[in-house]
């Protein structure tokens, strides 16, 4: 076995291995590395694991790239923080990533060599976002543990695994009607009533890209965040447009509220969802939500993804209602030196005055502000 870097050459090669890979996410597929690419300038670096396979009786004798076989990969981003050092992570913005392998041997070789290249270039971090393998009943207790302290050192790097967050699962029946069905009456009312006064879903691409990205950067402004790009959006659907949908709902022609899913394998992922806070008594995220379940079903996705939260806030109990499972997410973190807060409490404190600034700014400054500090933040 021996590991080097994927060339352009090994594209197709590269999205084979990944969409046979049980545990693979959209987040490993190249499309979303070339995303990053092409609206940040991001540098991307993919490491791969290959093994040789010997010529059959009945194969030809060929040429060594004939014969090697993909048996693991890592896609790193390269992420500049604004104030200073540089980190790698596996994958920026979404909620899994990391080492994709066949067996623990290849994933452990994989990471001791990006941990030796981030080495020789002074990367003072790495973070790898892999999906954890605890069980869902005990996934919220996983997410309150606190970081491995003191735990391996490996290539320099001290090693800890962050728990804080967890991804919320809904496995879907085999017809919308069959879900409906499995919601407590409460929620089929909040879904019911903006049917009733009117309100519409629509589902398609990039010709919906306008509506959605104007009600997340009106969402992110109220939260006190900056917005990602139109462009990084607008990449991800070209990188991915038979299995990339935007779904926006519309009070007559006025959109109130926009989610954006992505289908891989059996699970429909849904990374980015927002409403604008005005029109929020109307609940078009109820009748939002619904459409992209509904879409699900009669898609024949076993899953769908909520993304993530953390466990007890707002938007965890918001997903959990619908019937959604908490999963453990476990970020394994190396980083040069001492220097890890493993208590988010110290990371909202340290951003406060930031946030409330930010909420203050003009719609229009945060839309050009935004993005230019976006590519700067990993999360």
């Amino acid at each position: 076995m021996w590991v080097e870097q994927l060339k352009q050459s090994d594209h197709a090669l590269w999205e084979q291995f990944v969409r046979r890979h049980s545990r693979a996410t959209f987040a490993h597929l190249p499309g979303i590395s070339e995303a990053f690419e092409k609206a940040y300038g991001l540098k991307t670096v993919t490491l791969a694991a290959f093994c040789s396979r010997s010529a059959g009786n009945n194969e030809a004798p060929g040429t060594s790239e004939q014969r090697r076989t993909l048996v693991g990969l890592l896609p790193m981003v390269h992420i500049k923080p604004l104030l200073w050092g540089n980190e790698w992570v596996s994958m920026p913005f979404l909620d899994t990533g990391g080492v994709l392998a066949e067996d623990c041997e290849t994933a452990e070789e994989l990471v001791r060599q990006a941990l030796r290249i981030a080495a020789l270039e002074r990367v003072r971090k790495l973070e790898f976002r892999q999906p954890g393998n605890g069980s869902c009943q005990t996934a919220e207790a996983v997410a309150h543990r606190p970081a491995q302290e003191n735990a391996d050192v490996v290539e320099g790097y001290r090693k800890n695994v962050l728990r804080r967050k967890v991804r919320l699962v809904l496995e879907l029946p085999d017809s919308p009607d069959t879900l409906m069905q499995s919601f407590k009456s409460k929620l089929r009312s909040q879904i019911q009533k903006p049917m009733r006064d009117g309100l519409t879903v629509a589902a398609g691409g990039l010709e919906l890209l306008d509506h959605f990205y104007e009600i997340l950067c009106l969402n992110m402004k109220e939260l006190g965040s900056p917005v990602h790009s139109k462009e990084f959006f607008q990449s991800i659907l070209r990188a991915l447009p038979e299995t990339t949908h935007i779904f926006v709902a519309y009070q007559k022609s006025t959109p109130l509220a926009a989610g954006l899913a992505i289908g891989f394998g059996d699970c429909l992922y849904n990374p980015w969802a927002s409403s604008i806070k005005t029109y929020r008594k109307l609940n078009p995220n109820m009748l939002l939500y619904w459409h992209m379940l509904e879409f699900g079903c009669r898609r024949n996705f076993k899953f769908f993804d909520f993304g993530r939260s953390t466990p007890q806030e707002g938007t965890y109990k918001f997903k959990v209602q619908w019937g959604a499972v908490p999963q453990p997410l476990e970020w394994s973190v190396y980083t040069l030196g001492t220097s890890f807060s493993s208590e988010p409490r110290e990371e909202k404190s340290r951003y406060a005055t930031a946030i409330y600034c930010w909420k203050k700014l003009p719609v229009g400054l945060t839309k050009w502000l935004g993005p230019k500090i976006r590519k700067h933040i990993s999360l």
